[in-house]
């Protein structure tokens, strides 16, 4: 799993790299572990904390708090720099990731979270809207089945993992399992005119 993981994020920097002429390596590395680790961690911490304030208690151990408190101790400046300088010498040694100060660790976190709450709140009345009773349940549910799909490395984008993840965080059922198909199909159509965007912009600029 940590071959195949390092592996990924080998490809993710290498493309990153060679298709951003003019700027420094070490910048683009520490933007796309940043990117990586103030999502996960933000998502983590929000679907855990919403989960047991919204009625997931019965499928989440209270012993589970400790992960978000360790993903949170991986974003202190001083922890963040040592994990990622390990992997950034593993996958492309020779680089020197810029230092990140304890500010911009904070504030990216902090606007992820913006960025989770709003897409949770969006499948929270999506899942409403099909005759779902809890709204809480699924904001809770959402984050901890996208990141379910992050760790399913053998599942390209999640497809299978994250949905089946939802399922079973909310109690299963017709309307979960719609909220589940509703969820994929709105959110790779937007990635896709996301992209497309990407594209015609860098072609453009």
């Amino acid at each position: 799993m940590l071959t195949t993981s390092v592996a990924v994020v080998r490809k993710i920097l290498e493309a990153v790299i060679t298709h951003s002429k003019g700027i420094d390596p070490g910048v683009l590395s520490a933007s796309v572990f940043l990117g990586l680790t103030s999502s996960l961690v933000s998502g983590l911490c929000l679907g855990t904390f919403v989960a047991w304030q919204g009625g997931l208690s019965g499928v989440l151990s209270p012993a589970l708090a400790v992960v978000p408190l360790c993903a949170l101790g991986a974003m202190w400046p001083p922890v963040f720099r040592r994990w990622s300088g390990w992997i950034m010498r593993r996958i492309r040694p020779g680089t020197v990731l810029v230092p990140l100060g304890p500010a911009l660790l904070l504030r990216s976190t902090l606007h992820y979270g913006i960025v989770w709450c709003l897409y949770a709140a969006g499948i929270g009345a999506l899942a409403v809207s099909v005759g779902a009773q809890a709204f809480w349940i699924y904001f809770a549910a959402f984050p901890l089945a996208y990141l379910a799909g992050y760790a399913a490395l053998f599942a390209p984008g999640g497809w299978g993992v994250r949905e089946g993840a939802l399922v079973v965080l909310v109690g299963g059922g017709p309307v979960a399992l719609a909220v589940a198909l509703l969820q994929r199909i709105s959110l790779t159509v937007l990635e896709i005119v996301f992209f497309a965007y990407s594209i015609w912009r860098w072609r453009h600029d």
